[in-house]
């Protein structure tokens, strides 16, 4: 595995609007001088306001995205989960799995081998044969977390996974996410809407404000960690104050 290392990353879009029949443009500008470094196996989050482009970031760093101008060095096998967990309605839970690694080329055998495997990582093994809607919400993410591990990502991008679903679903998934991080080492890259979230798991949180990084600020205390610690509480002023 390689780090992840971003120079000079600026991501614009033009926006047109006819004015007498001429159409005038001006850009917006959704990211402006990123520079990042992610060091392999590290667990970042990343927090800021609605609109300062961290989604933006993270699909450039997945390679969804071009970005307008700057450089991106990263690990060829990454895998991504979004908020909403993207399974196909019609597949099963084991289906749904072990289709990617069907793509990459594996026997239909060792596919469900392999996304049993995962499945029963994240606590899904009495689910191989249930549809999606059969599922909770938190169920579903499972799964996409377990389809996203079954590629054996270097790299595992994360987009406010959690963020539909309620207090206790999401403690039992940051405690799995973590166990799972431990365990396999990925470099971990997590957009959260949640400073709490992001201080709870990660080894640095980056703050975005005005579609670039205000500061990194590293979250140096041991794991578990609680919101009733003194290195927590100051963690989480000093992120509010810098967003505001």
């Amino acid at each position: 595995m390689t780090d992840i290392i971003l120079e000079s990353i600026t991501k614009s879009y033009d926006s047109g609007s006819r004015l007498f029949r001429r159409r005038k443009f001006s850009q917006i500008w959704a990211l402006q001088d990123i520079d990042l470094k992610v060091s392999s196996g590290e667990f970042v989050c990343i927090v800021g306001p609605s609109g300062c482009g961290k989604s933006t970031l993270l699909k450039i760093i997945a390679g969804l995205e071009k970005p307008t101008s700057g450089e991106i060095q990263r690990p060829e096998n990454i895998a991504m989960v979004f908020q909403s967990a993207g399974l196909l309605p019609w597949l099963t839970v084991e289906e749904n799995v072990s289709l990617p690694l069907k793509m990459k080329g594996l026997s239909a055998k060792e596919a469900r081998k392999q996304a049993d495997f995962y499945l029963h990582l994240v606590g899904l093994q009495k689910f191989l044969q249930k549809l999606p809607r059969e599922l909770s919400g938190g169920q579903r993410q499972r799964v996409g977390i377990a389809r996203a591990l079954s590629v054996k990502p270097d790299v595992l991008l994360l987009d406010e996974p959690f963020a539909s679903l309620d207090t206790i679903t999401v403690d039992d998934l940051h405690a799995d996410l973590l166990e799972i991080w431990s365990q396999f080492k990925p470099t971990v890259i997590m957009v959260s809407h949640s400073i709490e979230e992001a201080i709870s798991l990660s080894d640095r949180v980056i703050v975005m404000t005005e579609n670039t990084i205000k500061k990194s600020i590293p979250i140096i205390f041991s794991r578990p960690r609680q919101v009733s610690q003194v290195g927590f509480v100051v963690a989480v002023t000093k992120i509010k104050d810098l967003i505001r």
